[in-house]
């Protein structure tokens, strides 16, 4: 409400929190291929065979993606874009949103 205070309209649009950027402790940004191989490596020690196989694939999916989109770096990633991802999959609502949720949450 107080964003609409400030602008002086009930129209215009409140702006999506943006999330902070994807560095390491260091300070160093972190590459889309880093992190995605150091997801999968945590992930082999600890998941079924079955499960890391699902990862891994729908991980390749999101790997080439962000190559399309002429993204490097995890940082690049916006709202927008994850929209389009989940769109872009070609599969049921349910499924999508389910295959959302595996890139949000890693398996315990």
């Amino acid at each position: 409400m107080a964003h609409w205070e400030r602008a002086g309209s009930w129209d215009e649009e409140i702006p999506a929190p943006q999330p902070p950027p994807a560095v390491e402790p260091n300070g160093k940004r972190i590459t889309i291929e880093r992190a995605t191989k150091a997801f999968l490596a945590e992930l082999r020690e600890t998941a079924a065979f079955a499960t890391h196989k699902k990862y891994r694939l729908l991980l390749k999916r999101f790997e080439e993606f962000s190559d399309r989109l002429g993204y490097v770096m995890t940082d690049q990633w916006e709202p927008a874009d994850v929209r389009q991802f989940r769109s872009a999959s070609g599969v049921s609502p349910a499924t999508a949103v389910r295959r959302m949720a595996m890139l949000l949450t890693p398996p315990r």
